[in-house]
């Protein structure tokens, strides 16, 4: 695959092979590419996890409806 960039992104990434953050071009595209695909999939799971959030806003909470039954346990448990 051939990509062109910008100059002041070869500048960039020849700055960062200078500086021995890495060994070569390939390396610091990868690694850009890398990051690149995890942001886009946390961005996707947070937006799953909003739709989750939108779909259960009316329903009790967990812990609520826990606290809930212990107490009705509680209060048929210690009877007359």
């Amino acid at each position: 695959m051939n990509v062109r960039v910008s100059s002041e992104l070869v500048r960039e990434i020849e700055e960062l092979i200078r500086r021995k953050r890495f060994k070569s071009k390939k390396e610091v595209v990868e690694e850009a590419l890398r990051l690149l695909i995890a942001r886009e999939k946390v961005k996707e799971i947070d937006s799953l996890l909003e739709e989750i959030r939108r779909g259960t806003e009316g329903m009790p909470s967990v812990t609520e409806k826990l606290l809930e039954d212990r107490e009705e346990e509680d209060v048929h448990s210690s009877g007359p």
